[in-house]
């Protein structure tokens, strides 16, 4: 202000003042020279108005600015490190919005325009192309959603595995837009694949092996059963295992001591292995051989892991020898006695009695 009435400038400067009764108000002071025919300060006009609501606004609006730039920031980072970009398809003319995350997935420059739908289709893998021409029209048609997941192919010849996830905004029985994210999991298909060969293979050689695998937990009384575990025991696979399956197809025989081996496994938490007969529905008896070992982990939550192994086939084999070693022992013990006579030529004639 000093340097204002020196200099005879108008002076414009915002500044709180307070009141008489303590309270601080925003306040705009205004000041203007007045002037003489000759050029002499004469005097000054002023003004001082209270903006103390305006600014409050003001205010406001910048914290609210900087929030949603915080809020976008976030957003940007976390799809980012996710690997999710969102969208916005407006059905009159394409896409209407693509995050930057999104144009990075896709291969795409963040600086330009999201582009246009047959743009978009040409990033497609030409095996999945068609499929997502007929998704969006339909979704267009129907005005709804899609979860989907589609390859594409990049600038660079890599192809990705893109999960498109999108839901439609209707007002008034109209279809406005379609808003949704896409996530890059092309990571998360190997995995899966892979994971599934793997899976693949262990059920193949259990099979061939007629070895099941399985895990109980004795405190929830949880089990989990292998394909071919559920094949040994003969139930649907749709059944949930309990113990009370397990004791149900035990041979009435051997049930007893089968029994003993799960209630001492689960008192005690330690390794077992036992070998009992079952008797599926239609009467069938199977030799089977069980063994488990234990885990706890640092909460002391106990879990079986295990095998289960179909021996049919060999305890039959093995009665089956027995039986053989029986009637050869027989067939000695009743074979009757022969009675050798010398020929001329030195030979032995043996003769039955």
């Amino acid at each position: 202000m000093r340097e204002s009435f020196a200099r005879g400038k108008p002076f414009q400067e915002t500044s709180r003042v307070r009141r008489a009764d303590g309270v601080y108000r925003w306040m705009l002071h205004l000041k203007v020279p007045v002037f003489d025919r000759v050029g002499n300060l004469i005097k000054w006009n002023g003004s001082s108005i209270d903006i103390d609501d305006q600014k409050r606004a003001e205010e406001q609006l910048i914290k609210s600015a900087q929030e949603v730039q915080r809020s976008e920031f976030y957003l940007a980072e976390a799809q980012r490190l996710g690997h999710i970009g969102s969208w916005v398809f407006d059905p009159s003319f394409g896409f209407d919005y693509w995050s930057r995350e999104l144009f990075v997935i896709y291969g795409f420059d963040p600086e330009k325009d999201p582009p246009t739908l047959d743009e978009y289709l040409a990033c497609v893998h030409p095996h999945d192309r068609e499929f997502m021409a007929s998704l969006i029209k339909r979704m267009i048609a129907e005005a709804s959603g899609c979860d989907v997941t589609k390859r594409i192919v990049r600038s660079d010849g890599e192809v990705r595995h893109i999960r498109c996830v999108g839901a439609p905004v209707v007002e008034n029985g109209i279809l406005k837009r379609i808003v949704g994210n896409a996530m890059d999991v092309t990571v998360h298909e190997a995995l899966t694949r892979e994971l599934g060969r793997r899976e693949a293979y262990l059920a193949e050689a259990q099979r061939l092996s007629h070895t099941g695998s399985f895990g109980w937990n004795p405190d929830t009384g949880e089990i989990v059963w292998s394909e071919e575990t559920y094949r040994i025991f003969e139930y649907d696979y749709a059944k949930k295992p309990t113990l009370d399956m397990v004791v149900r197809r035990t041979h009435p025989q051997d049930r007893a001591l089968a029994q003993q081996v799960i209630d001492r496994a689960s008192a005690t938490g330690t390794d077992f292995e036992h070998e009992y007969r079952l008797m599926v529905a239609d009467g069938r008896v199977k030799h089977v051989y069980a063994i488990a070992h234990a885990l706890q982990d640092a909460f002391g939550n106990r879990e079986f892991i295990g095998a289960m192994t179909d021996i049919t086939e060999r305890r039959r084999a093995e009665e089956k020898i027995r039986r053989n070693e029986k009637e050869l022992r027989t067939l000695i013990d009743v074979m009757p006695a022969f009675v050798g006579t010398a020929l001329p030529d030195g030979s032995v004639d043996f003769l039955s009695e």
